[in-house]
C-alpha cells in the first residue's frame, strides 16, 4: 500500500444502495462514498457496506472513492469503518483522508490517500501536474504531527481521542443551541463530522419577502414575511435556503450554508417536502459563542 500526500475534494449528495445498483454499468466507473457524510453527518455502518459490496461485486470495473476526512469526529459511541478493510473490495477502494481536518489546519489542504499500488502509482504520476497548494514545509510538519499525535495529549491517551472528545462536546453544545433557537426548524442531529443541518421547511413562510431577491434592500414591503409557500412567491430570484441564509446573516449576524449548493437544483420533479432547498448547514468547528441565543441585532 502506498500513501500519497495530497488533497482531493469530492462532493456528492447521498444515494441509497438501490440507486447505486441501478446506476452501475459498463460506463459507470466510480462510486463516491463519504463517511461521516458531508453535509448530513451520516456514518456508514457494516450492514450498509455489505449491501454496497454485493452491488459492486456485479460491476468489477467500478472503483470506490471513499472520502473519510472526518474519521475522528464520531458521536454517540459510533465507530468509523473503512471500506478498504473488506478484503472482497479493498483493491478497488481509494480511501481519502484529510490531515487538515484532523489537525485543524484546513487551509493547508493536506491529506493522503490509501489505495492498491497500481492505482497509487497512477495518482502519483498525475499529482505531479495537478498539485495546486501543498508544499514541502507543510508535508514535513504534518508528518511530525502524525507521529506526535500518537503520544498522550491534554490528559487523553493520544491527540485523536482528544479531538474526538472535543467535537462530541461541540456537537452537543451546538445542537442544544439550535434546538433552543427562535425558529420553527427541525435539527438533524449528526452522527459524525463537522456539521449540523436544520430542516427549515416550516420556517420558509416566516422569511421576509425581500430576501428572495438580489436587490433585497430596495424591495417594497420587503420586511413582511411571505406568509405562503415558496411556490407562491412571485418571480423569486433566490431559493428558500439561500433566502433564509441571507435573513439569518443580515438580521441575526449568524451564517449558515444553504444546502442547494450540494445538489442539482434544475430537477423540479421532486415530491412535495423533498425539495433540496429545505435544509441549511451549521459548522460545529466554530466557537459556540457565535451561535448563542440568536436574536435580531443591530449591525
Amino acid at each position: 500500500i502506498l500513501i500519497i500526500f495530497f488533497f482531493l475534494m469530492i462532493r456528492r449528495p447521498p444515494r441509497s444502495t438501490q440507486s447505486r445498483s441501478s446506476a452501475a454499468s459498463d460506463v459507470y466507473k466510480r462510486q463516491v462514498l463519504c463517511t461521516p457524510q458531508n453535509p448530513t453527518g451520516k456514518v456508514a455502518i457494516h450492514e450498509e457496506y455489505q449491501k454496497l459490496i454485493q452491488i459492486l461485486q456485479k460491476y468489477p470495473k467500478v472503483f470506490v472513492l471513499s472520502d473519510e476526512v472526518y474519521e475522528f469526529m464520531l458521536f454517540d459511541g459510533r465507530k468509523h469503518l473503512t471500506l478498504a478493510t473488506y478484503p472482497e473490495i479493498r483493491d478497488r477502494v481509494i480511501s481519502i483522508h484529510s490531515l487538515g481536518k484532523t489537525f485543524s489546519c484546513t487551509g493547508w489542504r493536506v491529506g493522503f490517500t490509501i489505495a492498491n499500488p497500481t492505482v497509487s502509482a497512477g495518482m502519483m504520476a498525475s499529482q505531479n501536474w495537478n498539485t495546486f497548494l501543498i508544499n514541502r514545509p507543510a508535508s514535513v510538519a504534518i508528518k511530525d504531527a502524525m507521529i506526535q499525535a500518537e503520544q498522550p495529549y491534554e490528559n487523553f491517551p493520544n491527540y485523536y481521542e482528544f479531538i474526538g472528545d472535543l467535537f462530541i462536546k461541540r456537537k452537543n453544545e451546538v445542537v442544544e443551541i439550535l434546538q433552543k433557537a427562535p425558529f420553527n426548524w427541525h435539527v438533524l442531529v449528526p452522527e459524525g463530522g463537522f456539521f449540523a443541518c436544520c430542516d427549515i421547511r416550516k420556517c420558509i413562510k416566516d422569511i421576509p419577502r425581500k430576501y428572495f431577491y438580489r436587490d433585497y434592500e430596495h424591495i417594497q414591503d420587503g420586511d413582511q414575511p411571505i406568509s405562503c409557500s415558496f411556490k407562491e412567491v412571485q418571480n423569486p430570484e433566490h431559493l428558500p435556503d439561500y433566502a433564509f441564509f441571507l435573513w439569518l446573516t443580515v438580521e441575526y449576524k449568524v451564517t449558515c450554508i444553504p444546502m442547494n449548493s450540494f445538489h442539482d437544483t434544475s430537477n423540479t420533479d421532486r415530491p412535495e417536502g423533498q425539495e433540496v432547498y429545505n435544509f441549511v448547514r451549521f459548522a460545529l468547528c466554530k466557537s459556540c459563542l457565535l451561535y448563542t441565543s440568536p436574536s435580531p441585532r443591530d449591525s
